[in-house]
């Protein structure tokens, strides 16, 4: 698997677990322990500053027939601004994700979902 793609994958799992320990913290005390004895602090700034950095990453020759960025991580990006209530970024990078190429699957999912959020 390509360094950005895991690196993707990483930050997708820290902005979930940003909204579970954001949502669920006392319930599920023992899952954000677990969490953080992997090294994920799980707070959305964290994501977002980690999903810029892997923005840094790109253009990368794997995402070449993607015009060389990664749609799904400019979703993140989006998601990440809007959690933590910056919302003039979220709608900028909203704006970009929306007026982006579509080459892959991937790109479509990412596309109907950005199209639902609401800023």
């Amino acid at each position: 698997m390509r360094l950005p793609v895991r690196t993707h994958l990483i930050l997708c799992l820290l902005l979930d677990l940003a909204h579970f320990s954001h949502h669920f913290s006392r319930r599920f005390a023992e899952a954000g322990r677990a969490a953080r004895l992997l090294g994920l602090k799980g707070t959305y700034q964290d994501a977002l500053d980690m999903f810029q950095k892997a923005e840094s990453l790109c253009p990368h020759a794997c995402y070449d027939n993607q015009g060389g960025h990664y749609n799904r991580n400019w979703l993140m990006i989006v998601k990440a601004f809007k959690a933590v209530g910056k919302m003039d970024e979220a709608r900028e990078w909203l704006k970009k994700l929306l007026e982006a190429e579509v080459h892959t699957p991937d790109d479509r999912t990412a596309l109907a979902e950005a199209q639902t959020i609401n800023i």
